[in-house]
């Protein structure tokens, strides 16, 4: 199979992003305590490609302990703020949060990650602005492939909050076949599949000899592995054994998805009742 390179994907992203940069906005991002892949997540992709494109990016840091009351204030008293034009809470959270809670804080018209109940109500509904960032990497994605979706048929593996479930929803009644599988489940239908979608985490779940031949693979898991590497969901044979298209990792949707978020930021700053 041949790698799908996320950064040249998010490019055209970039070039869509720049003329609508909204100004005298600010996207805040809420970091909870020292967790290191979450640190580099949002101060080493997210902040740096939002200064690329002259987004106004502030981090707002709270230690770990922090409760879960003066949370949602802060998010609160940020969304106050006319000069705030959307905020983003990093996940995860620690245990003693209520997840859900500290995203409702954010009001609909500030969540460019869509994920607060309001806004995932209104995508269900077909009303939200903006597509979840998951959501929008595989529009990108299939867009960027020239796919029409209507006579293939595609596999989520992995029902999770950020991909599986708003995926599903996106790809129910677009596509010819969908199946819906979490881990555990059978993954049969994978050896069938036009599109596969992955959000489970472990990786080297899928293997590339289980794809159909022709098929793209859209993977947005990643996990180490036993050497302590970061591996995607999909693994992939050393030499190129199929015909299709899959998105490394790391290196594929990683890119893609961060554009996709700062793209719903501006968008949903172009709208006059923001």
């Amino acid at each position: 199979m041949t790698p799908l390179n996320g950064s040249l994907i998010s490019r055209d992203i970039y070039e869509r992003i720049k003329p609508i940069v909204p100004e005298n906005k600010f996207l805040a991002a809420i970091l909870v305590g020292d967790n290191p892949a979450s640190l580099s997540f949002v101060k080493k992709q997210k902040q740096q490609a939002a200064e690329k494109t002259g987004i106004d990016f502030r981090v707002f840091e709270f230690p770990e302990s922090v409760l879960e009351k003066d949370l949602v204030s802060a998010i609160q008293n940020l969304a106050a703020d006319r000069n705030c034009g959307g905020i983003i809470v990093q996940l995860p959270l620690p245990d003693h949060l209520d997840k859900q809670a500290i995203l409702d804080a954010v009001p609909r018209e500030k969540d460019p990650d869509v994920l607060s109940s309001e806004s995932i109500k209104l995508f269900r509904e077909g009303k939200s602005l903006v597509l979840p960032p998951a959501v929008g990497v595989v529009k990108e994605i299939l867009d960027f492939q020239k796919i029409d979706i209507k006579q293939k048929s595609a596999a989520i593996i992995g029902l999770g909050f950020l991909v599986g479930r708003p995926v599903s929803d996106w790809l129910r009644g677009k596509c010819r076949e969908l199946f819906l599988i979490d881990k555990g489940d059978d993954f049969s239908p994978v050896k069938t599949a036009d599109i596969v979608i992955l959000g489970t985490g472990v990786p080297g779940i899928v293997k590339e000899s289980e794809a159909k031949p022709g098929a793209l693979v859209i993977d947005f898991g990643y996990g180490k592995d036993k050497n302590g590497k970061l591996k995607g969901d999909f693994m992939v044979a050393d030499a190129e054994t199929k015909e299709g298209f899959y998105t490394p990792t790391p290196g594929g949707t990683g890119p893609v998805l961060v554009a996709r978020l700062l793209l719903n930021f501006c968008e949903l700053n172009q709208n006059p009742g923001n």
